[in-house]
């Protein structure tokens, strides 16, 4: 019977990608997977390399997709994909070239505003010097969303975190 219900079990990839909806997957699918099925989600979402698949391997910390998302921070066109590389990156290695990656794509004026945007989210979290000083930049920036974004953005890194969970 035990093996009747594991067989037939929905895989987890489509079970979390079933989550997405406009404010993003449900990520706790992501933490709370554990043993083989932490290994099948992580091969599942290398494969199929996406924008929340990305961000869901930096959530994972996961050193089998490192150089899976190097190549798609070299080749991918769009900019929201390499922002999301960037911040995968920076939470797997740490290193604050990403963290550069990520504010010059933030300093582009060529995107417009609802992308831009998408790049300030990926700031979440995100307490280096670096970060604050690129979400500094776009805080008198002309467009009210883009000023308003960036300051809920920074307010909410520099708060200090006085309970944890």
């Amino acid at each position: 019977m035990r093996l009747y219900v594991l067989y037939h079990m929905p895989k987890l990839y489509n079970k979390w990608k079933a989550t997405i909806n406009k404010d993003g997957p449900d990520y706790s699918i992501i933490t709370k997977a554990n043993g083989y099925h932490k290994k099948k989600l992580e091969n599942d979402l290398i494969t199929h390399l996406g924008y929340y698949e990305i961000l869901s391997l930096g959530l994972m910390k996961s050193k089998k997709s490192l150089p899976h998302i190097k190549k798609a921070l070299k080749t991918k066109s769009q900019l929201n994909l390499k922002g999301a590389c960037a911040r995968a990156l920076w939470d797997i290695e740490g290193d604050s070239k990403y963290i550069s990656i990520l504010a010059s794509l933030l300093a582009d004026k060529n995107l417009d505003k609802f992308e831009r945007m998408k790049i300030i989210g990926l700031f979440t979290n995100l307490r280096h010097p670096k970060a604050f000083t690129a979400l500094e930049s776009v805080l008198l920036d002309p467009d009210y969303l883009i000023r308003r974004y960036s300051a809920s953005i920074y307010s909410y890194n520099k708060q200090v975190r006085k309970y944890k969970n």
